[in-house]
């Protein structure tokens, strides 16, 4: 690690006190933050550290090809709302001798202003028995959620059976052998083999409770695995 540190050029930056102070703070406590990789609507929960000048975060499992070098993490501190810290990424994964992957940032020098935040989403690539059901008979893994919509891998040519903008009613989400009912799925964006999509609750409620039980419970697995990883 020191190696590679000294190979960046980094070991001597001068740091801006306060946010250093505060980094290190919440890096002794082992406090999961909230963050986001800018203009991509990817929001994920982890553990980080300051070592020499440098921020090493601890990398989610399944946090894969959406996080580049020289692209920006962003969080809000503890405490500061209204002020975010911006980072950019200077290594997308590196692995410790412990085994244990991480991401590396540059220390921020100041804060950025708070954005208007997106409906907090939840990277579910690495969840194997959850899927949205169409129609009662297709299954598609969902890779990300949020208690407004959903992302789904699909072959390319299946994307054709999801025309954007395009209601589609009959549609559940499921995990092992639970179905939570929706109103109404409408595909707002593709991407390669992905496809976005909006959705609606039913009016008793009981399914928008259930998504947003789920992704509180998908969190606080992931901050659990990451509070335990040595950074």
């Amino acid at each position: 690690m020191a190696q590679f540190l000294k190979a960046l050029g980094l070991g001597s930056r001068s740091e801006e006190r306060e946010i250093a102070e505060s980094l290190n703070r919440i890096g002794r406590r082992r406090v999961a933050l909230f963050m986001e990789i800018e203009q991509s609507q990817v929001h994920f929960r982890s553990v980080m550290s300051v070592k020499r000048g440098v921020v090493v975060v601890a990398k989610p499992t399944g946090l894969g090809p959406q996080l580049k070098k020289e692209s920006f993490i962003r969080f809000t501190l503890p405490g500061e709302e209204g002020k975010d810290v911006r980072m950019q990424v200077i290594s997308p994964h590196f692995n410790l001798t412990s085994g244990n992957a991480v991401f590396l940032c540059r220390l921020p020098t100041e804060y950025t202003e708070s954005t208007k935040r997106q409906n907090m989403r939840f990277n579910t690539s690495r969840f194997k028995n959850l899927h949205l059901i169409v129609d009662n008979t297709r299954r598609f893994r969902i890779i990300d959620l949020s208690t407004t919509g959903f992302k789904i891998y699909v072959a390319q040519e299946i994307a054709q059976h999801f025309p954007l903008g395009k209601p589609i009613r009959q549609a559940s989400i499921n995990i092992s052998k639970y179905d939570a009912e929706l109103d109404v799925i409408v595909p707002r964006v593709h991407i390669g083999k992905t496809v976005g999509c909006q959705m609606t609750y039913p009016q008793d409620g009981s399914a928008k409770k259930y998504i947003e039980h789920l992704i509180t419970s998908l969190q606080k697995t992931e901050e659990e695995n990451l509070t335990g990883a040595s950074l």
